[in-house]
């Protein structure tokens, strides 16, 4: 659970064998799978949002990559101190979204997105 204001959480993963565009199609489709509103979107990353549910007043989350390093950051954009663990729970949602997308999406897929 984090606490601040806004509350955040970071965590950083590995890509290997991923150049940066395989990696943002990888996942912004895993961002598409989670429903999220992607707003911005650059050759290093993008930043989407949440959505607005019962236990969540919405999230920034932020993907950047960096020499196959990826740095994931989901902050609450409302004004409150405790998160209850949304945030660590994006990050981590993600990831394993993304794992499953770079390794179940059909080569054609992959092809004609790009």
């Amino acid at each position: 659970m984090a606490f601040g204001f806004p509350p955040t959480y970071t965590e950083n993963f590995q890509v290997d064998q991923l150049d940066n565009d395989q990696f943002l199609l990888f996942t912004i489709e895993a961002a598409k799978k989670l429903n999220w509103d992607v707003s911005f979107i650059s050759e290093n990353g993008f930043i989407a949002y949440t959505k607005f549910s019962m236990v969540s007043w919405s999230e920034e989350v932020h993907i950047n990559i960096s020499e196959n390093t990826v740095t994931i950051k989901s902050a609450c954009t409302s004004i409150q101190v405790l998160d209850w663990g949304k945030n660590k729970k994006n990050t981590q949602l993600f990831i394993s979204t993304f794992e499953e997308t770079k390794n179940t999406m059909p080569q054609e897929d992959i092809n004609s997105k790009f």
